[in-house]
């Protein structure tokens, strides 16, 4: 049972945590006829091991740890403050927040747009489910003035995402799906 205990704590941890507790009663009961207490207490550790691991893992995604922020690949300028507006538009997505998106990152012509939708700003998550890791990366930035254009790709799909300068702080003003890259 310790060696099915073993195997359990590397495939299937909780599993495997559960035979290791039971192999250490049944070796402690049987008065020393029954070997196997290093085995055991190995599944055990390693069963807690990877349940940890795997926990903080789970933890990390949901809050974005391992989220590639685009402010890294723009450093300075006005293509990392553009940058910053993409990165936070990712972060409000993945919160579920459309009317901070809407209010916080959006030019007044584009909120009166999208709040012609049925849901208002709520469209925006339309199709969102909690465990989906929404992704944007920026790939070019022009800025002419106070407009600017950035080519993106938002889970796959090609995007053109214009934004403008409004009183010193950049707006996202239009979005265009690219068909042909």
């Amino acid at each position: 049972m310790a060696i099915a205990a073993l195997v359990l704590a590397v495939l299937l941890a909780p599993l495997g945590f559960l035979l290791s507790l039971v192999s250490l009663g049944r070796i402690r009961r049987s008065r020393g006829r029954r070997k196997g207490t290093g085995l055991a207490l190995t599944a055990l550790v390693i069963s807690i091991v990877v349940m940890v691991g795997l926990g903080v893992t789970a933890f990390g995604l949901s809050q974005g740890w391992f989220q590639h922020h685009n402010v890294d690949d723009w450093p300075s300028g006005d293509e990392h403050a553009i940058a910053q507006v993409i990165d936070r538009y990712e972060e409000l997505y993945r919160e579920g927040d459309a009317d901070a998106i809407c209010a916080e990152l959006f030019t007044e012509q584009l909120r009166e747009i999208v709040e012609t939708e049925p849901d208002g700003c709520g469209s925006l998550l339309e199709g969102r489910v909690w465990y989906y890791q929404h992704d944007i990366e920026m790939t070019q930035v022009s800025v002419d003035g106070d407009t600017a254009t950035t080519r993106v790709l938002e889970n796959g799909v090609d995007l053109r995402v214009d934004l403008v300068r409004v009183d010193g702080e950049w707006r996202i003003s239009f979005f265009t799906v690219l068909e042909d890259g």
